[in-house]
């Protein structure tokens, strides 16, 4: 059983080196988050089962995250309410449903490897 993928050790490795420890990532919200498990960054959100079994209610975080990764203009009206420095993109992110890449088309990419993606917000 494979937690992280070499790709993802080696996105880490970048994010760790190359990043300030208080920076903000927007990715999936899958419970194994390589950038949270891995680097202790800062997520915007991750798996919320744990959060709303203890009555947090994380459901706009969660349409936030969701419309970031599908809409045109949400993460430029978005990313502000978060301090989003930089966005993630892997193969869970690629999994969520309307996922549309070309929407990071004018930001940075700092880091690619065949698997992850990272784009920085300016």
């Amino acid at each position: 059983y494979e937690l992280f993928s070499a790709c993802q050790v080696e996105a880490a490795q970048w994010i760790n080196e190359n990043t300030d420890a208080d920076s903000v990532f927007l990715t999936s919200n899958n419970h194994n988050n390589a950038v949270s498990s891995l680097t202790g960054r800062n997520i915007v959100l991750g798996t919320d089962s744990y959060l709303y079994y203890h009555g947090l209610d994380t459901s706009q975080r969660y349409e936030d995250v969701q419309a970031m990764f599908t809409q045109p203009g949400a993460l430029e009206s978005l990313s502000g309410r978060y301090n989003i420095d930089y966005v993630y993109v892997g193969s869970f992110e690629r999994g969520i449903e309307g996922f549309d890449e070309s929407l990071f088309e004018s930001l940075s990419v700092v880091f690619q490897n065949e698997e992850v993606t990272l784009y920085q917000l300016s």
